[in-house]
């Protein structure tokens, strides 16, 4: 009896030894595969969100540009719509002197 229970504890030792094996080697491959799912989300989620982002930032940072463009053209329409040339402003000071000369 004695050698058929060496045998037994043997094979129950080998697959002990197997199964514990086996084990660590799930364990290792469930972190890895954590791991992979983590950086694939981290890939898939990412990117999208800081696009979204930075469309919106740029978007926001185009509309206030197109703002200061559209102010700065207006301003500029002004000035040269409104500003006499200097052959006119020669003129009216011209005119202007004669008036005062006239009147004192």
């Amino acid at each position: 009896m004695q050698p058929i229970n060496c045998e037994i504890n043997e094979v129950i030792n080998k697959f002990q030894s197997e199964e514990k094996n086996l084990e660590e080697q799930l364990k290792k491959c469930k972190i890895e595969s954590e791991k992979n799912n983590h950086l694939n989300l981290q890939r898939i989620q990412t990117p999208k969100r800081l696009l979204y982002i930075n469309n919106e930032e740029a978007w926001n940072r185009n509309q206030k540009l197109l703002k200061k463009l559209e102010m700065s053209r207006a301003r500029l329409r002004t000035l040269t719509s409104f500003t006499p040339t200097d052959q006119e402003f020669r003129e009216r000071a011209a005119f202007y002197r004669k008036f005062l000369d006239s009147n004192c």
